[in-house]
């Protein structure tokens, strides 16, 4: 007891003079602060809110509507983690399993897997803007979601007996809770315009914390690059702390194509500590861990080069 005391009093004198350093690095060098908060914003702005924003109003007003009586409400969760981008698969865990602890295990298996990057920033951004190799877009794709599937698969085919099986109401009525993210309620005690307003306020909410996270990781990722550190690292850095603007650091670098590709598709698998820090914002009001997320998809991530 006593040294968890110590332990948790050292981690918070850490972050103290953290912040600290933070703040003087910021007062120090504004010109490198502001250009690394415009292009955050540019990236939110222009890139974020327009491709995250409707995908997350209508998952609410779909949870609203259903989410009493999914049958399997974990394939929604696959499919919109898979397809809607970071963070749709956290939001969706915790909408609907948010405060489970009978489903745990499989909500933090879900979360961690289908927590991924959109084939639509994959192959509108990584490939068709930055890698510039559409006639690759196929095998990319493949070394990206053939690992997500195979997962996948096996935990459905492992456990089918769990995840095929009709949920009771009690099961379902033990997913939905007052603090849910997607405001959940039945329909028939609320106003259609109500439920609408309060699917977009929860929409603009969870994309505003978004944006102060991609701003913030810019800003580091803009202090890193004035760092004198070598080519590799600065790239490493770049790609572990945000995907977007470490895949455009990885693509400006003198290096070979294919060591492009293995380098953005690493990043996208490993997902960065800007989306780490979007989904830890999004599962904060629930019991479930980052940490056992990212120990899972360090875990998949080693069979990337296992694929052609």
């Amino acid at each position: 007891m006593e040294i968890n005391m110590q332990s948790g009093i050292l981690s918070k004198n850490i972050w103290k003079i953290t912040m600290l350093l933070v703040f003087a690095a910021f007062v120090a060098a504004p010109y490198i602060t502001l250009q690394g908060a415009v292009k955050g914003v540019r990236l939110w702005f222009n890139t974020v809110l327009p491709s995250m924003l409707p995908c997350i109003i209508i998952s609410n007003l779909i949870i609203n509507a259903y989410g009493r009586s999914f049958r399997y409400p974990w394939l929604y969760i696959i499919i919109t983690g898979l397809f809607c981008g970071y963070p749709m698969g956290a939001k969706s865990c915790t909408d609907l399993y948010g405060h489970d602890y009978k489903n745990a295990c499989m909500t933090q298996f879900l979360l961690a897997v289908c927590n991924y990057s959109s084939p639509a920033f994959i192959t509108g951004y990584c490939i068709a803007q930055t890698l510039i190799m559409k006639e690759h877009t196929l095998l990319i794709l493949a070394i990206l979601y053939i690992p997500v599937i195979l997962f996948l698969a096996v935990e459905l085919i492992a456990h089918r007996d769990f995840y095929f099986r009709r949920p009771s109401s009690i099961d379902i009525l033990h997913n939905t809770t007052a603090k849910s993210t997607a405001v959940l309620s039945d329909a028939a005690h609320m106003p259609d315009v109500q439920c609408v307003d309060d699917a977009i306020m929860n929409g603009f909410e969870i994309i505003t914390k978004l944006g102060g996270y991609i701003i913030l990781f810019t800003i580091f990722s803009e202090f890193t690059a004035s760092l004198p550190v070598g080519r590799g690292l600065h790239l490493a850095i770049c790609a572990v702390s945000e995907i977007t603007t470490g895949t455009a650091a990885v693509c400006a670098a003198d290096i070979s194509a294919q060591m492009k590709v293995v380098c953005v598709c690493t990043a996208i698998a490993f997902g960065g500590l800007s989306c780490a820090a979007q989904t830890c914002s999004v599962i904060s009001h629930t019991f479930y861990s980052i940490k056992n997320t990212h120990t899972t998809s360090l875990a998949w991530l080693q069979s990337q080069p296992l694929l052609p």
